[in-house]
């Protein structure tokens, strides 16, 4: 599916002829696909990135999403430590050689960042992107291929807010969220065992 399949799915299901409503349609799948950038990273679409430290610091990949692990060679896993924690007594207490790392944005790079308590060069870092925004009715992302259900009742359910239909909103995410379970077995059994989708924010 593409976004113009997932726009038309939201039309059909809210079956409104108004404009105020038809109109809106496509600010529903905006903020659905904003919601789910923020909360949705299904680990089958995982992969790998080196960091090059400079400063403490190393931006992000442009489509990070959520980190899985972030790893210091000769060293190992790194715990997250939020950036108040970070930067406050812990990490001082530290000498700047905790095994943590936080994600914040220093003032000298201007980008999202990973900061590294572990004094290390490198990090190789463990992340699920985040589903690249769409627009264009031809437009794709790995929500409309892979999840399109998730995608289309998460705008069902903007849809709702819109209208103030607020039970009916609450019953289109809990649809929404059994399917995202759904798509946890499914994933699990292909994989043949481990794996789960994570749904928070970071």
């Amino acid at each position: 599916m593409n976004r113009g399949d997932i726009e038309a799915a939201v039309r059909d299901y809210l079956h409104r002829t108004d404009t105020g409503t038809t109109a809106q349609v496509d600010q529903f799948v905006d903020f659905a696909e904003a919601m789910l950038r923020r909360s949705f990273f299904p680990p089958s679409r995982e992969q790998f990135a080196t960091l090059t430290i400079v400063d403490g610091a190393a931006p992000l990949p442009a489509d990070f999403g959520t980190a899985l692990a972030v790893i210091a060679p000769n060293v190992g896993e790194l715990a997250y430590m939020p950036p108040r924690e970070f930067f406050g007594e812990q990490a001082a207490h530290a000498n700047g050689k905790a095994l943590v790392y936080t994600i914040a944005t220093p003032t000298a790079s201007g980008a999202r960042s990973i900061v590294d308590g572990s004094g290390s060069g490198l990090l190789t870092l463990l992340y699920v992107p985040a589903p690249a925004a769409t627009s264009l009715p031809d437009s794709e992302s790995y929500l409309t291929t892979d999840y399109p259900d998730v995608l289309t009742w998460a705008a069902i359910a903007e849809g709702f807010r819109f209208l103030q239909s607020w039970d009916d909103a609450d019953t289109a995410l809990a649809h929404m969220s059994r399917l995202a379970d759904a798509a946890l077995t499914s994933e699990t059994r292909a994989a043949g065992s481990g794996g789960r989708l994570v749904m928070r924010s970071q």
